[in-house]
């Protein structure tokens, strides 16, 4: 937990004076000298006042020489180029054979010309000329007076760069300038910075993951006690009297798979978080190498440590504060095993990390903050686990495929060439009357289970997932999977027919509501895990819970042991569990429970945008509901997950994604706390009034139930979420942020939520709007209250359009998605009945439904009269200034079902 004195010291030394033998920060850029290598044109002003709109252009051949007045020791260099490359840089694998335009390397010495490399810096081919790209480097403490920066533009690029291996036809050198907008440099002064005392240590020639664990161990035990943290060897130990942190391969004790598991089973190969204390040594000693890397992040955190946001500056340090080790021995056993990051989380770093070049931070940043698994293993390793030998026994061809494919895999599980060979295992179509292609095949067939059944048990004796994943690192390889692809058509024969569950009511709303579950998928999914059940008991068959499979079975009263099923989250994310809105979801929730003994999740919270919702700038504070929607999966035993993501929205909900992880990780961690530490430490200076901008908008979602689900899987604005008086706060506590933010990387993150909040203004209509002043707005009072037509609007937000209008009779019309609006002042609060004078067009047997809200308050009504008739319900609205919007939802292709509406009352009842 961060300390009430460590957050006052993080908001008073944002940009920190070096008292010699104090701190471990930034070192006064006051006290420098900058000079260009080549012309020796001093740039001390440009480069170091905090502004991003200065910068120098450094010709090719390009570089700087900083004179620090004194002899330093130094341990990361920053610097960047313009505002405009401070988003993330993608990383598109169709990009991956453009060779990148330089290095740019790091130097430092005891003169400007005797100087040693201690980092290197790999150029993204998209960085432009002049290049403007962010470098961050981080290194092993060097000491010297002088740093020296280049651009390096002529690389002979192949085996030690790009693309790590010999290449023939190597790309031509080229010529670029350079643009340097901000340097920063770290590090340490004065006769302490100079003692050899404290260090990591770490075995000559240690696997990455062990190296990394160093690297982090060494960098921040420097800021917190203000002293260099060396990583030495083990046979340097002598040369440095104080406390030693050593990172511990227990790979020798792992020689083989089967004297691995008695070492495991013996407690000499510890798992999940473990570290020791023996004399004046700390020992992060785990097993395997991914549980090292997360004992160093664990012990750093409890120094008050965070890791904040995927850039450079993404990390908070309580500076000076020092280092506890109160809390040894320290072990950790996570809430949830495999919280997995179904999205690329190679996304976040600008450009693979080939060899020589500094570990990216933002790369590291969803491992430090918990995911343990995504489409990739990341840094965590997993190639030190000795595999277990599979009998030497072929797999039959026909099995070939074996359950690979997620979330989706009935085509590997029976692929078609499987099929032709066994036309009855076809699914039926009643609309081409029989069997064939197009439809799923047929999970009522005893002859189909038995054979999938029998597929099973031989590929796990050819290839246990122990073989193919050791220690079952990845979240969807520890089960063989029977899931159903996107879209399915299940077989309607008379015995599939007979198995399925009637249309039943579904109160969970997403993309569809699907009325029923079909019980011919749980039904095969049963049916193999019993056949496999005496035959192989190691075996775990996965089912997924989606779509038309999502409602739980009410035929089948509890599934086999050795079932697991990954239940889909729908629903209202930015909601806690305890809402009504999320009533359906946690009755499904519940009824998995209790028939299923294993149960894991499929979530969506993070994806912000898709097809309905393209722009990533809306915000959406959920964290308290984060936090309640884990501590309630936990109390399932449904924790363990993966969620799908959209990186997009980093920038503008640094939040959500901060804290959906390390709730998994520890679900003991309060609300505030999470979102304390996440302002105070990525806000900074600004935390206090950006985080009363967040409070305003979750408090009124929270109070008033308001969910921002949208259409498909992203989030929107939506009835009641966005009202005149919550912005009229955020608006307020944005512009006092705006004051307060000094550095440029708080005016960054701050520019960042004024886009979003500027998106929400123009998005709902309200550009140039009065916030504050109700008095422009029409009056609701006692009574009845008309509402002039010609008054409302058509506000955008759906990528779909809003097609509606209002013809030459003072009539609005609805087409597809149309939706109108209008701000009403309710001056008293109470009941209103709203009354809506309309008529339909339908279309197939099938009439409009209007949806009318006031706020976030509202009614559903189906329009079936061709001639004008009167709609009317009541609600209960808060006093102010709220919303009307009448929406119409469901269209028919071309336009042909319509709705016309020609009047609008509202009647206070009480």
């Amino acid at each position: 937990m961060i300390t009430k004195q460590a957050i006052a010291l993080w908001a008073a030394l944002v940009w920190i004076i070096l008292a010699a033998n104090v701190y471990a920060v930034q070192l006064e850029p006051a006290k420098w000298s900058v000079t260009e290598l080549e012309t020796g044109k001093n740039f001390t002003r440009e480069v170091t006042d905090g502004d991003l709109n200065t910068m120098v252009t450094l010709q090719d051949p390009a570089g700087l020489v900083i004179d620090l007045g004194q002899s330093c020791v130094l341990q990361r260099v920053f610097l960047c180029g313009g505002r405009h490359k401070m988003m993330l840089w993608p990383n598109a694998y169709d990009h991956r054979d453009n060779p990148p335009l330089g290095l740019i390397v790091a130097f430092v010495g005891d003169s400007a010309d005797t100087t040693r490399q201690v980092a290197e810096f790999t150029v993204p081919y998209d960085a432009g000329d002049p290049i403007d790209t962010q470098v961050d480097m981080r290194f092993q403490p060097a000491s010297g007076r002088y740093v020296r920066l280049e651009l390096k533009t002529k690389v002979h690029w192949g085996k030690e760069y790009w693309p790590g291996y010999t290449i023939s036809n190597a790309p031509k050198p080229i010529h670029a300038d350079w643009n340097v907008s901000e340097v920063e440099l770290y590090g340490f002064s004065g006769v302490k910075a100079q003692l050899k005392d404290d260090a990591v240590v770490l075995d000559k020639g240690a696997a990455a993951p062990l190296a990394l664990a160093a690297e982090d161990l060494s960098y921040y035990l420097g800021e917190l006690t203000g002293k260099p943290h060396p990583v030495i060897t083990p046979d340097e130990v002598a040369l440095y009297p104080g406390t030693l942190y050593r990172i511990m391969d227990l790979k020798p004790l792992a020689p083989t798979y089967e004297v691995m598991l008695v070492n495991q089973q013996a407690g000499n190969l510890p798992d999940g978080v473990n570290v020791e204390r023996e004399g004046r040594e700390v020992l992060f000693r785990a097993w395997p190498y991914r549980c090292v890397l997360w004992s160093v992040w664990e012990f750093l955190e409890r120094q008050g440590v965070r890791w904040l946001y995927p850039d450079a500056h993404g990390d908070f340090v309580p500076v000076g504060q020092g280092v506890s080790l109160k809390m040894l021995p320290l072990k950790v056993t996570p809430s949830a095993r495999s919280i997995y990051a179904n999205w690329d989380t190679s996304a976040l770093e600008p450009w693979p990390p080939w060899m020589k070049q500094a570990t990216l931070q933002g790369y590291l940043y969803p491992w430090r903050n918990h995911w343990n698994c995504s489409w990739g293993n990341g840094p965590l390793g997993g190639a030190e686990i000795p595999v277990l030998k599979a009998p030497a026994a072929a797999l039959n061809d026909d099995y070939k495929e074996g359950f690979d494919g997620y979330p989706h895999n009935f085509n590997a599980v029976l692929p078609d060439r499987i099929l032709q060979a066994h036309p009855d295992w076809y699914g039926y179509s009643t609309r081409a009357g029989k069997r064939g292609p197009g439809t799923a095949f047929c999970m009522s067939d005893p002859q189909l289970i038995a054979w999938v059944a029998d597929k099973m048990v031989a590929v796990n004796q050819a290839a246990p997932l122990a073989v193919k994943h050791p220690l079952n690192l990845r979240h969807f390889d520890r089960a063989y999977n029977l899931l159903p692809t996107d879209a399915s058509s299940y077989c309607q024969c008379d015995r599939c027919t007979a198995v399925n569950e009637k249309e039943q009511d579904n109160t969970v709303p997403w993309v569809r509501l699907y009325k029923r579950s079909m019980s011919s998928y749980y039904s095969l999914v049963c049916g193999v895990a019993n056949a496999v059940k005496t035959r192989a008991p190691d075996i775990t068959v996965g089912a997924l819970a989606y779509a038309d499979v999502f409602l739980p079975p009410s035929q089948i009263g509890r599934f086999p042991d050795n079932v697991q099923v990954e239940v889909c989250m729908y629903g209202a994310p930015n909601l806690p569990m305890s809402s009504p809105r999320n009533a359906g979801m946690k009755k499904v929730l519940e009824a998995w429970h209790a028939k299923c003994r294993r149960l894991t999740t499929y979530d969506y919270a993070l994806l912000h945008i898709d097809y309905w919702q393209k722009d990533p700038r809306l915000p959406v504070p959920m964290v308290t509901a984060t936090v309640e929607r884990a501590n309630y999966l936990y109390r399932l035993g449904a924790l363990d997950g993966g969620c799908q993501a959209t990186p997009e929205s980093f920038p503008y909900n640094p939040w959500n994604f901060y804290a959906y992880s390390r709730i998994r990780w520890n679900v003991s961690q309060p609300a505030p706390q999470l979102l304390r530490e996440f302002f105070t430490g990525y806000f900074q200076e600004a935390s206090a009034p950006m985080l009363a901008y967040y409070q305003a908008l979750e408090d009124h979602l929270l109070a008033h139930d308001v969910s921002l689900h949208f259409q498909g899987y992203c989030y929107g604005i939506t009835p009641g979420s966005f009202p005149i008086s919550v912005l009229a706060v955020m608006k307020k506590d944005l512009e006092a942020a705006e004051q307060r933010a000094k550095s440029w990387v708080v005016k960054e993150r701050v520019a960042r939520m004024r886009e979003g909040f500027d998106w929400v203004i123009a998005e709902s209509g309200l550009k140039g709007v009065e916030l504050t002043d109700l008095s422009g707005y029409p009056k609701i009072g006692a009574g009845t209250n008309n509402i002039e037509l010609k008054k409302m609007g058509k506000p955008g937000g759906n990528v779909s359009g809003n097609f509606t209008g209002l013809n030459k009779n003072g009539e609005w019309c609805f087409w597809s998605q149309g939706h109108i609006a209008q701000q009403l002042n309710f001056t008293q609060g109470g009941n209103y009945t709203v009354t809506v004078a309309a008529r339909s067009v339908p279309y197939e047997n099938i009439s409009p439904i209007m949806n009318v809200f006031i706020g976030a308050n509202g009614s559903q009504l189906t329009v079936d009269a061709t001639e004008w008739h009167e709609y009317s319900f009541t609600t209960t609205v808060p006093a102010g200034v709220w919303n009307m919007v009448i929406s119409y939802s469901n269209a028919a292709t071309g336009g042909r079902r319509n709705m016309f509406i020609k009047e609008i009352r509202v009647v206070r009842q009480d």
